[in-house]
């Protein structure tokens, strides 16, 4: 099994380069954890983690495949993201893609084709923007898991 750890500094950047990764994961706390320096404060901020199948990095961008990003938010409910493919922008923390899109929530299920999900006011926004659709358990939404 080969394991691989990339740290990058702040103000790092692929520019002109282009990389490969298989079977990547990423993970980490809030919007930049980078940007906070109360250890508490990162504490009560989400958390987040990304698997994917494969990363291609083009300079800033990078593009994502096959992956999943969870989102544990501060009262401790979980989102799943899963799509096939998107395009990350590490300057502007933005996912943009055309594909297809399954978000998944205790008692919540979405699905569409093409959307963006970035930072407005620090809070997460996700667009879908076509074929939304939208499914509540009336049950399970209500209920702590």
């Amino acid at each position: 099994m080969l394991l691989t750890s990339i740290v990058f500094s702040e103000g790092f950047s692929f520019e002109n380069s282009n990389a490969e990764l298989e079977d990547f994961r990423t993970f980490g706390k809030g919007k930049n954890s980078l940007d906070v320096k109360d250890k508490a404060a990162i504490d009560k901020k989400s958390v987040w983690n990304i698997h994917g199948k494969r990363a291609k990095i083009r300079g800033d961008f990078t593009d994502l495949f096959q992956f999943v990003l969870k989102i544990t938010d501060k009262d401790e409910r979980e989102i799943t993201i899963t799509s096939p493919q998107c395009e990350y922008n590490q300057q502007k923390q933005e996912i943009k893609s055309t594909a297809t899109l399954l978000v998944v929530s205790r008692g919540l299920r979405i699905t569409g084709i093409g959307y963006d999900l970035y930072f407005k006011d620090n809070q997460k926004v996700l667009v879908i923007r076509n074929t939304a659709h939208l499914f509540l358990h009336r049950k399970q939404f209500n209920t702590k898991k």
